[in-house]
C-alpha cells in the first residue's frame, strides 16, 4: 500500500523552526518528497539532516526550490512576505501556502488533540504524548520542542490520535480540525497580531467552538469562552518537594518529576485530555509522572566546576518568568540567579515593568540585550535590555542587577559570581541557551572575577547604548540610596521635567510626564529623539490629547507635542503636505477653502495627522488610507519616507511601531467646488452636534464599533445604551446621558475612576449580549484596562 502523500513534493521555507520542522517530519513520514531552507544553521536543521529526512539549505536563495511545476511551497510564520524564495515560487506559478494550510491537512487525517494557551502549550502537549504512549496508544505529534526521553518535536505514527501544539501567534490554531481542545490560559503576548486582549479571547473562543470536547483551566474568564460541555481542571492538595510536585487527580496520587505549580496544572490538563481520548488512567498517570521535561522547559543542563546548577527555560513572558522562578525556588538553592534575555523589542516595550517585577524575585538578576527575532533594533531606538534591568533594579532592594549587553560580558560575570549550591536560570525565547552551553564548556570558576567585584561598586554606562563600539564590560544597575546616585545628565534646552499632562488631554485626567518637549521643527525633533535613545527612554507623542487616557502616576520617558513648523500645511496643486502636529479639523477646513475634496471626514475628528496616520482615522464614509500618499517617519536614526502601502492599514490600525514619530504626511485630494465642500463640512458638524455630547470633558468614543455578527449592525453606543449605561457613574466619571459611548469627566475624575466606569459598561454589554467591546481610547503610561490586569 502506497504512502498517503506519495508523489507530493513540498519545499519548506524556514524549516529550521521548532514548529515547521515537525511538519516536515510528518510530510516525510507520509511519503512526500521534502526539501527546505532556513537563514542560519541550527539544531532542528541538524536533526533533519542527520535523520536523512531532508538536506536543508542554509541561506535563502531562489535556486533552493526544486525544479518542476508540481512543487508546493510551505512557509513559516517567521518568514517575511518579500522572502526571495517565496517571490521565486510565485514567479513560477507554484502553490504557496502558510504553515497553517499544511497543519489543517495533517489534523484532518487523525483524531486531533490541540493544546492552546499563552503559556504551557509545549509542556502540556508533551505530557499528553507521554500519557498516550504509556497507554500503548501510539500517538502522532507536532510540538514546538523535543518532548523529552530522546523524542523529537514531531512524529507521524499509526495510532488514531494526533497531538498538536496550537499556536495563536499567527492564528494558525483556527486551521485545525480538532476533536479535543485544551486551553491552559489566555494572556496578551503577541501584540503585533492582536490589538487587545478582547480580540485574542475571541480567537480562543472560536478555537474552542470548533472542537467536540474542551478541557479548560478552571477559571471563570476561560470557562466563559466555551458554551456547552467543558471539562474544567485544577489542583487538589498540591505539595512541592524539591524533586517535583505531588497532587491528587481523580482520586489518584500523581508524583511529577518536574517542579512548580504551573507544571502540576499542565499535568492536570494533560491527564484530562488523555482521559477523554480513552487512555487507561493508571497508565496515563505513570506516563505523566515519568515525564522529565521538554527541551528548554526547565531543562537541567548540568553543574559548573564551582557546583552551580544551570537550568535552561523558554520563559519570556512575565507570567512564565515568575512561574519558572517560583519552580526553581522549590529546589531550595543557596542562591537563585536569573539570567534573562528579553524577546522582541515591541514586547519588551509593553511588558518591561512586569518583567522587572517577576525578575526581582531572584537573588541576583542579569539582563541581556533584546533578542530581536523578526524585528529590527533601529525601529525601536529607545528600547534595550537596560529597560528591563532598570525596572528590576527599582524593585530589587539593593540586590545585584547586572545589564550585560553581550554573551562575553555575561560569561565573565557569571564565571566570577556562581558558586556551590547556586541555581542559575537562563530564560528567554532567543539564543540564550548558547550562553549556558558556553558556560558549561568553559567549566566555570570557583574564584570571583576581579572586574565583577570592582564594577559592582559603581554603575557604568555601556557605550553601545550611545552607538559607540560595543564593549563586553559589565554595567551594574543596583538601586542605591538617592544621595549616592549619579547626578542627572543635562537635559536638552527644550526638554522639561515633570510636566502635568492633564491639561493637554481633552478628558483632563492623568499625571505628569517624566520628560516633556514641545517640538517645532524637524531638527529639534531628531535631537530630542537621539537624546532619548542615548538615555534609553521610551518616547510617545500626545498629539491633540483626544482619544487618550494618561496614567494617574504619570508617564515615564519622554512625551512629545508637535507644534510650529511640525503643525503647518503646504499645498502643491491637489496635494497637501502637513506636519504630524496638524489637527484634522484644521486640515479639513484648509482643504475646503482651497477647493480640495477628500478629507472632509476629518472635520469631526479632534486628533492630529500623526495620530490619524497611526490609527487610520475614518468617519462618515471617509478614511485616511484612501487619500494618503506617503509619510515621513522620524526615529533617533533619522527620517525615512514610507508610502501608504508600507503602512499596512487596517481598521483603526497601521504598522507604525512604538517610537516611530510621524513628522509629516502628504495627502492627494481632488479639486471641487469650495461651496459644496463647505456645505458638506457643515452637514457633518451638524450631524455630530445632534448625535454626540458637546461641551463636556471627554476623549471621544470609548469603544470601537463591534465586528461581532451578534451585534447585528448595532454600534457600540447602541449596545451600551441598551445595557443601561447612559448616566452610569463611578466616582467623578460617567457615561454621557446623551451618548453612552462617551465618558465624561465631571470634574477632578482620576484615570482609575474613568477606567472603572469603562470596565463596568463593557461588563454589562458582555453579560447582556455576549459581545466583548474593544476600547478605542488609548492608554499612556503604566496603566491597563481593568480586565487586562
Amino acid at each position: 500500500m502506497s504512502a498517503p502523500w506519495s508523489g507530493r513534493r513540498i519545499h519548506f521555507v524556514g524549516v529550521g523552526g521548532a514548529g515547521i520542522s515537525a511538519y516536515a517530519r510528518a510530510a516525510h513520514a507520509l511519503g512526500a518528497s521534502v526539501s527546505g531552507s532556513d537563514a542560519v544553521e541550527g539544531p532542528y536543521l541538524q536533526a533533519l539532516r542527520c535523520e536523512a529526512i531532508l538536506d536543508p539549505s542554509v541561506g535563502h536563495h531562489p535556486q533552493n526550490i526544486p525544479a518542476g511545476a508540481d512543487v508546493e511551497v510551505v512557509y513559516s510564520s517567521a518568514i517575511s512576505e518579500d522572502n526571495v524564495e517565496l517571490a521565486e515560487a510565485r514567479r513560477r506559478g507554484l502553490a504557496v501556502h502558510p504553515r497553517a494550510h499544511l497543519l489543517g491537512q495533517l489534523s484532518s487525517m487523525r483524531r486531533t488533540i490541540a493544546v492552546a494557551g499563552t503559556h504551557g502549550k509545549s509542556t502540556t502537549s508533551a505530557m499528553i504524548v507521554h500519557a498516550l504512549r504509556a497507554a500503548s496508544m501510539r500517538p502522532s505529534w507536532l510540538i514546538g520542542a523535543p518532548i523529552g526521553a530522546g523524542l523529537p518535536n514531531g512524529c507521524w505514527s499509526d495510532g488514531e490520535w494526533l497531538v498538536v501544539e496550537a499556536d495563536e501567534s499567527d492564528r494558525s490554531m483556527l486551521s485545525l480540525h480538532v476533536e479535543i481542545a485544551v486551553v491552559t490560559n489566555v494572556e496578551l503576548e503577541h501584540h503585533a497580531t492582536f490589538g487587545s486582549l478582547s480580540e485574542l479571547r475571541q480567537v480562543f473562543a472560536q478555537f474552542l467552538s470548533g472542537a467536540s470536547q474542551a478541557v479548560v483551566w478552571d477559571r471563570p474568564e476561560l470557562l466563559e469562552l466555551r458554551r456547552g460541555r467543558v471539562v474544567a481542571y485544577g489542583l487538589d492538595g498540591i505539595e512541592l518537594p524539591p524533586a517535583g510536585a505531588r497532587f491528587n487527580w481523580r482520586g489518584m496520587p500523581v508524583q511529577l518529576s518536574v517542579p512548580g505549580v504551573h507544571n502540576a496544572l499542565n499535568a492536570c490538563g494533560a491527564l484530562e485530555a488523555a482521559r477523554l481520548a480513552g487512555a487507561d488512567l493508571s497508565s496515563a498517570v505513570q506516563g505523566v509522572s515519568r515525564f522529565r521535561g521538554a527541551e528548554r522547559r526547565f531543562q537541567r543542563l548540568g553543574c559548573t566546576a564551582a557546583g552551580a546548577l544551570l537550568v535552561d527555560d523558554y520563559a519570556h513572558h512575565p507570567t512564565e518568568v515568575a512561574a519558572t522562578i517560583a519552580a526553581a525556588r522549590t529546589l531550595r538553592p543557596a542562591r537563585l540567579i536569573a539570567v534573562f534575555q528579553p524577546h522582541l523589542f515591541s514586547r519588551t516595550y509593553r511588558l518591561a515593568a512586569e518583567l522587572g517585577r517577576a525578575l526581582a524575585e531572584a537573588d541576583i538578576i542579569a539582563v541581556l540585550e533584546v533578542y530581536p527575532a523578526r524585528e529590527r533594533a533601529e525601529d525601536h531606538p529607545s528600547i534595550s535590555g537596560l529597560t528591563v534591568a532598570r525596572e528590576a533594579a527599582s524593585r530589587a532592594d539593593g540586590r545585584l542587577v547586572a545589564w550585560l549587553p553581550d554573551f562575553q560580558a555575561a560569561g565573565r560575570m557569571l564565571q566570577g559570581e556562581l558558586r556551590d549550591g547556586d541555581l542559575c536560570l537562563f530564560m528567554g525565547a532567543g539564543d540564550i541557551g548558547g550562553l549556558a552551553a558556553d558556560l558549561l564548556r568553559s567549566g566555570g570558576s570557583r574564584e570571583r572575577h576581579p572586574a565583577s567585584a570592582e564594577q559592582s561598586q559603581q554603575p557604568q554606562r555601556d557605550p553601545a547604548l550611545r552607538g559607540e563600539s560595543r564593549s563586553p564590560r559589565l554595567e551594574t544597575v543596583r538601586a542605591r540610596p538617592e544621595k549616592e546616585r549619579d547626578p542627572a545628565p543635562p537635559l536638552p534646552p527644550i526638554v522639561r521635567r515633570e510636566v502635568p499632562l492633564a491639561r493637554f488631554c481633552t478628558i483632563r485626567s492623568g499625571g505628569a510626564a517624566e520628560h516633556f518637549a514641545n517640538v517645532s521643527d524637524r531638527q529639534s525633533l531628531l535631537a530630542v529623539l537621539q537624546w532619548a535613545f542615548a538615555e534609553s527612554l521610551p518616547v510617545s507623542v500626545i498629539g491633540s490629547g483626544s482619544n487618550l487616557l494618561v496614567a494617574d502616576q504619570g508617564v515615564p520617558g519622554l512625551v512629545l507635542k508637535l507644534s510650529g513648523g511640525l503643525a503647518e500645511i503646504h499645498r502643491d496643486g491637489a496635494k497637501l503636505t502637513c506636519g504630524g502636529g496638524v489637527r484634522l479639523p484644521a486640515l479639513a477646513a484648509y482643504a475646503a477653502k482651497a477647493g480640495l475634496s477628500g478629507i472632509e471626514f476629518g472635520v469631526n475628528i479632534p486628533g492630529t495627522v500623526g495620530g490619524a496616520v497611526r490609527m487610520n482615522a475614518n468617519a462618515y464614509g471617509g478614511e485616511l488610507a484612501k487619500v494618503l500618499l506617503c509619510v515621513s517617519v522620524a526615529t533617533a536614526q533619522g527620517v525615512r519616507s514610507l508610502c501608504a502601502e508600507e503602512l499596512r492599514f487596517a481598521y483603526r490600525s497601521s504598522s507604525l511601531r512604538p517610537g516611530e514619530i510621524v513628522a509629516a504626511a502628504s495627502v492627494q485630494l481632488v479639486e471641487a467646488d469650495p461651496r459644496l465642500i463647505r456645505q458638506r463640512l457643515q452637514q457633518m458638524r451638524t450631524m455630530r452636534h445632534q448625535a454626540q455630547p458637546h461641551g463636556i470633558k471627554t476623549f471621544g468614543s470609548t469603544f470601537k464599533n463591534p465586528q461581532d455578527p451578534r451585534a447585528r449592525g448595532a454600534s457600540a453606543g447602541m449596545l451600551l445604551s441598551a445595557a443601561g449605561c447612559n448616566g452610569l457613574q463611578v466616582g467623578r466619571a460617567r457615561f454621557s446621558h446623551k451618548h453612552a459611548n462617551f465618558v465624561e469627566n465631571l470634574g477632578g475624575a482620576s484615570t482609575e475612576e474613568i477606567l472603572a466606569v469603562i470596565a463596568e459598561g463593557r461588563r454589562r454589554v458582555r453579560e447582556r449580549f455576549g459581545i466583548e467591546l474593544e476600547p478605542e481610547v488609548h492608554l499612556l503610561g503604566p496603566v491597563r484596562f481593568p480586565w487586562e490586569r
